[in-house]
């Protein structure tokens, strides 16, 4: 008999327990504590806010923040120029039987219009001319000194007298001449920008 009413014992407390298990699984809603904000703060511990307080200028004085100027930009004075005539030169009268003409070439971003059309009419003259590039042919021109003959800037005319060491080869690099020969480099302003109009070789 204790036997039995230990077995119904068991019984009870089993169904219980599983009777409490299903309810905590399936209708218990757990509800976490409340928490209390916190505000954000920034560095120095003063809480962030959407409104910045500005210092009152001084009486007679504004707050409006004044742009620094941008840098200007220099006008190319006379030395400036004698450096790009020297340049110039030295390019222009650099060249080879075997380079296509890229000196006159490259040099056509610096040429005002009516230079830069003669510029590709003497190339195309001067390539249906070419000879035998078998047989190399070649100067190279180094810029000396140079000499202002005229610098005008309200008027917008320079001219820039390069005297310039030329050194001429033909064929072996032994059979070569060294050489001085001036010439005239003449600007002229076109659209604000100093431009080269000209560039004329003197009688060695």
């Amino acid at each position: 008999m204790n036997r039995r009413y230990f077995a119904i014992a068991l019984i009870v407390i089993g169904a219980v327990l599983i009777a409490g298990l299903v309810y905590f699984f399936f209708f218990y809603e757990y509800q976490a504590p409340a928490e209390t904000p916190v505000l954000n703060e920034p560095a120095g511990g003063l809480p962030q806010t959407g409104n910045t307080n500005i210092p009152a200028a001084p009486a007679g004085q504004s707050n409006t923040v004044i742009p620094s100027p941008k840098p200007r930009k220099e006008e190319m004075g006379e030395n400036e120029l004698k450096r790009m005539a020297g340049s110039f030169a030295e390019r222009f009268g650099s060249y080879s039987n075997q380079s296509d003409y890229s000196n006159i070439e490259d040099l056509m971003i610096f040429m005002t219009g009516s230079m830069r059309e003669w510029a590709e009419e003497y190339v195309i003259k001067t390539a249906g001319k070419s000879g035998d590039r078998s047989i190399y042919y070649g100067i190279t021109t180094k810029s000396v000194a140079e000499e202002v003959k005229n610098f005008d800037e309200a008027g917008g005319e320079a001219e820039i007298l390069v005297r310039a060491q030329r050194r001429e080869s033909a064929g072996a690099r032994a059979n070569s001449r060294t050489f001085y020969q001036d010439i005239a480099i003449r600007f002229i302003k076109e659209s604000g920008a100093w431009k080269v109009d000209a560039a004329i070789w003197q009688a060695d």
